[in-house]
């Protein structure tokens, strides 16, 4: 086993963890704003939530890659997965758009740590010339993840609105 075979399977193997944490998300940006209305947010409020993750995101990621130099990498990776799940409790017992706000912040605190981290650990474990095309990898799984996500979540929609169609209907 040469070298970049060793350091091949380890950046393949952020791809399951990825993938997974990846499932729930292209249908929370679907939904969010639909949650948002049904709370009683504005186009503004909605846009703040977005607004909220993305500055979040952007003031710490320059923080956490000066850490990540500091105290290595896989930490802040399992440290992210940790933050997104705490995310993913607030969004699911959210009752009011403050609750949504919270969310969202967390999950920018989660963000800033996950791809900085996957970021710095696929450019430490890649050849340089093979960097590109690793990290189109990273990004392919967690898009398919999203993709494949959303189906069982629709269908979960779809199903609990004919019983509640049915139900009216009665």
């Amino acid at each position: 086993m040469t070298p970049n075979s060793s350091q091949d399977h380890s950046v393949e193997s952020l791809h399951r963890p990825l993938f997974l944490w990846s499932l729930p998300f292209t249908f929370l940006y679907f939904s969010l704003p639909i949650i948002s209305k049904m709370f009683g947010a504005t186009a503004f409020e909605i846009g703040g939530l977005f607004t909220v993750f993305t500055v979040t995101t952007l003031v710490l990621r320059p923080i956490v890659g000066w850490m990540l130099d500091r105290f290595g990498r896989k930490i802040f990776f399992v440290v992210a997965l940790l933050i997104y799940t705490l995310a993913m409790c607030v969004f699911a017992f959210a009752d009011s758009l403050n609750w949504l706000y919270a969310a969202r912040f967390i999950q920018g605190i989660g963000s800033a740590f996950l791809w900085a981290a996957v970021n710095t650990i696929v450019a430490d474990l890649t050849p340089s010339g093979e960097r590109g095309g690793a990290m189109g990898q990273v990004t392919a799984t967690t898009t398919q993840g999203g993709l494949i996500g959303i189906l069982p979540q629709l269908s979960q929609c779809s199903f609990f609105q004919m019983i509640l169609a049915g139900r009216l209907l009665s």
